[in-house]
């Protein structure tokens, strides 16, 4: 049975920042229900008062890069770090970072709920890391660049590992994975296994594969899946993904963690599908237009839901830096220093 495909226009259309009334209360109750609880926490014993209000803020996050292929010795075909990832992620990690720094206050990115990105790296974890792209993931307070899992091969090892090392760590709400289309195999069975063992977790890919394959015409108003897309190569009724971000999507991806947290129960931190794309539609546009073209696209049992975005132009150069918030693990051979494989970081300087 085909899909039922719903367009939803507020994003094409452009909203402004007003709140309606009944809205603004809604929203109000949910940063006092939250305040509430962060008042009470501050008169326990433990960690500080700011440890304290963001653990009850945030909730963990984790960026996943599917490995592309592999050769007969296990290595990763096409190395470097997973740069169209850290700059996909920028806009939202700064948002996120902000918000911790700025607390609950008018002038925060996020006033409610919020994805729990940690401090940026030190200098000294900068210098310090390696050039695995699997981090530590046991630490009390994980930072921004501990919150990627770069595997650069996916195999049984690797998977027993991601299970009981970094699912079990992190226990993420949200698992946000970036594919390239040769990689796109791996990205289906990393989402399976995080679906597996954390069934509640959202789940969200990104990347080359998906803004090559699923896209928004906006003179003929229709939705466009290619054959190779991944909504048209799953089995009927799977839950793989539940949303796929595509085309210039920096600015939208923040839009949907937004949304995401402004679901979440306050006190649990659950959510679903209805209550996220309810956000998406109700609360996420009062925040003002998003920057470029965009398609946010929900997948349920019954329903693909699309938001095309059709914002102001955007700009490269007006995202923040992507190694502000991750470490540079790169070497590549054709750069030395002294003899030795220089750490390389590249950049992107064009959408195309």
């Amino acid at each position: 049975m085909a899909l039922e495909i719903i367009i939803h226009t507020e994003y094409a259309q452009g909203e402004s920042g007003n709140r309606p009334g009944k809205i603004a209360d809604e929203l109000a109750k949910r940063q006092a229900a939250l305040a509430k609880r962060i008042a009470a926490a501050e008169t326990e014993p433990g960690p500080g008062a700011e440890e304290q209000a963001w653990k009850l803020r945030g909730y963990p996050v984790l960026a996943i890069l599917a490995p592309v292929m592999s050769t007969s010795e296990e290595k990763i075909e096409f190395p470097g770090d997973p740069m169209c990832l850290y700059a996909a992620l920028s806009y939202a990690v700064e948002q996120a970072t902000q918000a911790r720094e700025k607390g609950t206050g008018a002038d925060s990115p996020y006033n409610d709920l919020c994805p729990r990105w940690g401090n940026l790296p030190s200098t000294e974890y900068r210098a310090r890391v390696d050039d695995n792209g699997i981090r530590q993931y046991d630490g009390e307070s994980l930072n921004t660049d501990q919150t990627v899992f770069d595997p650069r091969v996916w195999n049984e090892k690797v998977k027993q590992y991601f299970i009981e090392h970094v699912l079990e760590n992190v226990q993420p709400k949200v698992a946000l994975i970036s594919a390239v289309s040769p990689a796109h195999r791996y990205a289906l069975d990393i989402a399976r296994t995080v679906r597996e063992h954390l069934p509640d977790c959202i789940l969200v890919l990104g990347g080359r594969h998906a803004d090559e394959t699923l896209h928004y015409d906006f003179v003929a108003g229709q939705l466009k899946l290619e054959p190779s897309c991944t909504i048209c190569r799953l089995p009927p009724g799977e839950r793989v993904f539940d949303f796929i971000v595509s085309g210039e999507a920096y600015y939208a991806l923040d839009r949907l963690m937004k949304a995401i947290s402004l679901a979440m129960d306050i006190e649990t931190q659950a959510t679903d599908m209805a209550g996220i794309i309810s956000a998406l539609s109700k609360f996420a546009p009062l925040l003002g237009p998003i920057p470029g073209r965009a398609l946010i696209t929900a997948v349920t049992p019954a329903a693909i839901h699309a938001w095309p975005v059709a914002g102001p132009v955007m700009h490269l150069h007006k995202l923040p830096a992507p190694y502000r918030a991750f470490a540079i693990r790169a070497r590549f051979p054709i750069f030395e220093i002294d003899g030795r494989v220089a750490r390389t970081a590249h950049f992107l300087s064009t959408n195309a």
